[in-house]
């Protein structure tokens, strides 16, 4: 919908024009009413008028302006996108605004009302004094179709647009400027009637906040709605990346039907300086906190929750407890991207093209958005920069947030990557997810299955509907099972291969990956084999920790355990368990980047079929074991660590 579909005629003591806030609600102007006269309202595309109450109305020598409400709908909801209005806070002339409404010049020879667009520039500093501004039309004024009448009669109530803001309402056609000075009502005059705002909150308590117009340049508005576009098409789909067992129907899927709200915690603050808080759904904890770092093992959610608050505050189809962020610009840096770029310190020119690159931004545009309070900075993936490099990340961030000192900002980074406290003086609360309750995996099920099921018919929807319900009770009966899918990475692959095998969890095969993980394995120096940390092992060598421990070294032909000579057909028979290196480190302790896992690697899951495991001959699978009825708790959650090369994780956002 166009500002032109949200236009509509008021038939009261006159013919005005007004526009529709919601589909019931009516902005326009207060002159164009009398005192028990009745009031009806025609949307375009209707032909019989609508009866309206007056909810409210100002005085046309000071508020000329009117909150009407029609007895039904004008137009559908689905049909009228979400408002954006402004506030003027700039005294320099606005090019490229209009002013829409049905004026007496437009009539037809049969007096059939129609549309007028009149383009102009807005001049906010012109009738201050009186509590207006004007709008000087680019082209010659029309001649009026009768003397001693304005051509511009009916125009009253109109919108006023600055780009796609509202930003005020139609009062008069001044004399002595020729009908090329139309005059009209600015919204924050409007907003600050005590009158107007009860009305609205009673009837339309999610009206958003107004935005801020800081400066002239309405085409920055027309970038944005590009840029949003750009954001929601990126960030609006989870992948499975590096699972080639999987089919590319299967290891895709919507973000808006998967997205599931999980729990997080805040933590205190050093010394006691915040009390501990109730868990509780992110959203709501974010709501609170402008500024957080949420801490989260690998698979929590955390990435995902970056893409969802992107994708929706682009788009402004944030639920209601996150309603503040609606219509922010979403500035996304994951910095292993960063990295990859040789970033270091960006500026904010360079923010916006680090992950969406949409062409024709206007010079300055990230600066104007910062300046003016309207960015949403999303940080991902602080510990995936080298350590060496986090120290001048977070100095970068401190001189940032300092410059714009009101931007909201979330950054996101695994429990034991930074100290805790490391962005306290920015006033961040820290955040850490929690892992998944048995009621989050049941509706991590369903929401999974509904993204499945989008454009499936017939038998495979079917099919589908008779797995979800298979899963759902085997993650009931099989408490192993469930416990395997705390975080909403495993539970995903879970319900993948639960789709691809028809059901059938066991046995379970090698999961094979294939070779574009072949160059992204860290590198590591001669004679040591990939670990989190050296530890003390057989003959001086180091032993390899339980988070690789099928993975390092040769394994028997046969699959029994190197030690025990058993299958391994439980999680954890691989390998010992590990002990503290000659340091005290143990695998729980921070990873530098060149001792993180191998990539493909899927700790405490399925053992990986790479033709990259170090140690092992290329080809060579390592095998698999089974996941039997009774199967056993991992000794420690499991991790992925294998990156896709664009930047992003390489199984599923985090």
């Amino acid at each position: 919908m166009t500002p032109e579909d949200r236009v509509v005629a008021v038939l009261g003591a006159r013919q005005g024009s007004g526009v529709l806030l919601t589909p019931d609600l009516v902005l326009t102007s207060a002159h164009v009413l009398d005192v028990g006269t009745p009031v009806e309202a025609v949307a375009l595309g209707n032909t019989a008028p609508t009866p309206c109450d007056v909810l409210w109305h100002g005085t046309p020598d000071a508020s000329d302006a009117a909150l009407l409400r029609t007895h039904r709908p004008l137009v559908t909801a689905e049909a009228l996108p979400p408002l954006r209005w402004g506030v003027l806070s700039t005294r320099e002339p606005v090019p490229g605004c209009q002013v829409l409404g049905f004026p007496d010049v437009e009539r037809s020879a049969l007096g059939d009302l129609d549309i007028a667009q009149v383009p102009g520039t807005l001049t906010p500093g012109s009738a201050r004094i009186r509590g207006r501004c004007v709008l000087r039309t680019d082209h010659h004024p029309p001649a009026p179709s009768r003397p001693g009448t304005s051509p511009w009669s009916g125009l009253s109530g109109g919108p006023v647009y600055a780009g796609p803001l509202l930003v005020g309402v139609v009062s008069e056609d001044r004399e002595g400027w020729q009908h090329s000075a139309i005059e009209s009502v600015p919204l924050f005059r409007i907003l600050g009637e005590p009158g107007f705002a009860a009305a609205l909150a009673e009837h339309w308590p999610d009206a958003p906040a107004p935005i801020p117009l800081h400066h002239p340049r309405v085409d920055d508005f027309a970038y944005e709605a590009r840029y949003a576009k750009a954001v929601k098409a990126r960030y609006g789909q989870l992948e499975v990346f590096g699972l080639d067992d999987l089919g590319e129907h299967e290891r895709r899927w919507d973000l808006d039907t998967a997205y599931l709200s999980l729990q997080a915690e805040a933590a205190p603050g050093r010394e006691g300086a915040r009390a501990p808080q109730e868990p509780g759904r992110v959203e709501d904890l974010l709501a609170l906190h402008p500024r957080a770092i949420l801490r989260g093992e690998a698979g929590a959610g955390k990435t995902t929750l970056v893409w969802w608050l992107a994708s929706h505050a682009a788009c402004q189809t944030l639920p209601k407890k996150l309603a503040a962020l609606n219509g922010l610009v979403p500035f996304v840096v994951p910095m292993r991207r960063l990295a990859a770029l040789g970033m270091t310190s960006p500026s904010p020119a360079q923010l916006p093209g680090i992950a969406v690159q949409e062409d024709g931004m206007p010079d300055g545009w990230a600066g104007r958005m910062l300046d003016a309070s309207r960015v949403l900075l999303l940080v991902d993936g602080l510990d995936e920069l080298p350590r060496e490099a986090r120290g001048p990340a977070r100095q970068w961030l401190d001189e940032f947030l300092r410059r714009y000192p009101l931007t909201r900002c979330l950054v996101t980074v695994r429990p034991r990557a930074v100290e805790d406290g490391w962005l306290d003086w920015q006033d961040f609360q820290e955040l850490r997810m929690l892992p998944m309750s048995d009621a989050d995996i049941q509706e991590f099920v369903r929401a999974w299955h509904n993204a499945a099921r989008l454009g499936k018919h017939g038998e495979e929807r079917t099919r589908l509907d008779e797995l979800e319900r298979n899963l759902a009770s085997e993650f009931q009966r099989n408490r192993a099972l469930s416990d395997l899918a705390r975080t909403p990475l495993l539970c995903a692959v879970i319900c993948a291969l639960h789709r691809r095998r028809s059901g059938l969890l066991h046995p379970l095969g090698p999961l094979p990956l294939g070779p574009r993980h072949a160059s992204r394995r860290p590198r590591r120096p001669p004679g040591h084999r990939c670990s989190r940390g050296h530890r003390a092992g057989g003959r001086g060598r180091p032993a390899a920790p339980p988070a690789h421990r099928h993975l390092a070294g040769p394994q028997p032909a046969d699959g029994t355990h190197p030690q025990t000579g058993r299958p391994p057909d439980r999680i954890g028979d691989a390998q010992p368990a590990a002990t503290p290196d000659v340091h005290g480190r143990r695998p729980d302790g921070p990873l530098a980047e060149s001792q993180r896992p191998p990539p493909g690697t899927v700790t405490g899951f399925p053992p990986v079929h790479s033709p990259d495991v170090p140690g092992l001959p290329r080809g060579q699978g390592v095998p698999g074991f089974r996941l039997p009825e009774g199967i056993a708790r991992p000794r420690r959650r499991g991790t992925v660590a294998g990156r896709h090369p664009a930047g992003h994780r390489t199984l599923q956002p985090s």
